[in-house]
């Protein structure tokens, strides 16, 4: 394995890596792994050329895959997370996960539409979108010719052995479709397997299993890539954290947005600096306050103020053991892998 060094090159550039890639004309087999951390493949994966990247923030799957897929900013694409306003009006708060509505004009132009004009067939396995499908996903995926439903972690619980194999029967059903070059994004979900069971035996057996397929795809004269939108870290949490923020809402009339470790609050003007003073002064000691102006590239859906988890405690769903969504080292942590048929 030849691995570069952490470094600050962003997850955006996976376009324009990818697009590079089209001028060898053969196929293109993207594993798009979601939650796997760079210093896990790199210390478990010893046969692709490695480099480690930085997520966007906030590191949540919507904002990541979309950054990547797309090459634009978090501000230039405008979405910031799970929950947030989709215009200026108070009423407008949306769940993206549910939302099914034209009104956020989230840009299309991405690794697809590069793809078609190159010459390639352009696929994806989404089958593991599938529960969040909507505006999102439609957006994330334009321009895909085909979508194969194939389902891996969002499908019931399975053996390794199961999730491979159906890994497997999706490749071969692509480069059997293809009469020309194909790019297929095959989407992952190992976060929701994560969650509530962490990094442990199942994920790493996977993760050797989709390193043997590589490999062997590359003998066969196709090219395999792997890369992540984010990483998880433990988390606890904590009921207490939870009241201080539902009364502090409730004082200052404060709407909460965000997703996971990284939540923000849209809070009426003159009440603003009472709210922060509040909020810094119960939860300071376990998470950032920070107005949204002194973040950079933060798009304007995202709320007036920004509270971000440093370390395990924090608000989750109870049942979890990790969490993503701020800027710890760990969750920050993406990779880029290729396996290159030889020429």
């Amino acid at each position: 394995m030849t691995a570069n060094p952490a470094s600050c090159s962003s997850q955006r550039q996976f376009r324009e890596r990818l697009r590079a890639r089209l001028a060898r004309n053969t196929h293109q087999i993207v594993f798009a792994l979601d939650g796997i951390p760079g210093h896990l493949v790199e210390t478990l994966w010893n046969t692709p050329v490695i480099e480690r990247w930085r997520a966007v923030f906030p590191t949540t799957s919507t904002t990541g895959w979309l950054s990547s897929l797309t090459g634009l900013s978090v501000k230039a694409h405008g979405i910031p997370g799970v929950v947030f306003r989709a215009s200026n009006q108070p009423d407008s708060l949306i769940n993206l996960c549910q939302y099914q509505g034209e009104a956020l004009d989230i840009p299309t132009e991405n690794i697809f539409h590069d793809a078609r004009r190159s010459g390639y067939l352009s696929q994806a396995v989404i089958g593991d979108l599938l529960p969040i499908e909507g505006a999102w996903t439609r957006a994330l995926l334009d321009g895909a010719a085909i979508l194969d439903r194939t389902a891996f972690f969002t499908a019931p619980p399975q053996s390794v052995q199961a999730r491979l194999d159906a890994l497997d029967a999706a490749i071969e059903r692509a480069l059997q479709r293809a009469a020309t070059p194909t790019v297929v994004w095959v989407f992952i979900d190992v976060d929701q397997y994560i969650h509530t069971h962490g990094y442990d035996a199942h994920v790493l057996a996977f993760l050797r299993g989709v390193e043997t397929r590589a490999v062997a795809l590359a003998q066969r004269g196709i090219d395999a890539i792997a890369h992540s939108d984010h990483g998880l870290v433990p988390v606890i949490h904590d009921a207490q954290i939870a009241h201080h923020i539902a009364r502090l809402c409730h004082t200052f009339d404060a709407t909460m947005g965000g997703a996971g470790l990284t939540r923000w609050f849209y809070v009426p003007a003159p009440h603003l600096t009472a709210f922060q003073r509040a909020l810094t002064a119960c939860l300071g000691e376990v998470a950032d306050v920070i107005p949204a102006a002194e973040l950079d590239d933060v798009p304007a859906r995202a709320g007036d103020l920004f509270l971000i988890a440093r370390g395990e405690r924090f608000i989750a769903p109870p049942h979890y053991r990790y969490e993503h969504g701020a800027r710890q080292p760990d969750e920050l942590d993406v990779f880029y892998a290729v396996w290159e048929a030889p020429c």
